[in-house]
């Protein structure tokens, strides 16, 4: 390598750096974000994403699970289903992020007036 490849990789690493710290500095974040609940496709409850609270989720099935919503950010705390996928996703706070617990058909999804944009699509 020489001296210019060297001087190339240096400057493409900053520019990857920079659009992405833009990126993640300008994102914006609605505080008219609700969380929507739906179990086995119908609506269960709506809440408010920015007031803390744990909401317990029961299905028809006797069965139970507990969303926890804290600090801008909802995650699923406890579920009595086997695989326990729901409890281990990470918590969600973006418009459209979703959790899932297939098991009691639950589906826990962000919601806000954010809007976003597709940057471009692949054929």
């Amino acid at each position: 390598m020489k001296k210019n490849d060297i001087i190339v990789i240096v400057l493409v690493a900053f520019l990857a750096l920079g659009i992405g710290g833009y990126y993640f500095a300008t994102r914006t974040e609605s505080k008219n974000a609700k969380v929507v609940i739906e179990v086995n496709g119908q609506l269960y409850k709506e809440v408010n994403l920015y007031e803390d609270q744990k909401v317990e989720i029961e299905t028809s099935n006797n069965h139970k699970n507990v969303l926890e919503i804290k600090d801008g950010y909802a995650s699923m705390v406890e579920a009595d289903c086997s695989d326990q996928i729901c409890v281990h996703q990470r918590a969600i706070h973006y418009n459209g992020e979703t959790i899932v617990c297939l098991p009691h058909l639950i589906m826990v999804t962000v919601q806000s007036d954010e809007e976003y944009s597709v940057d471009s699509v692949a054929n």
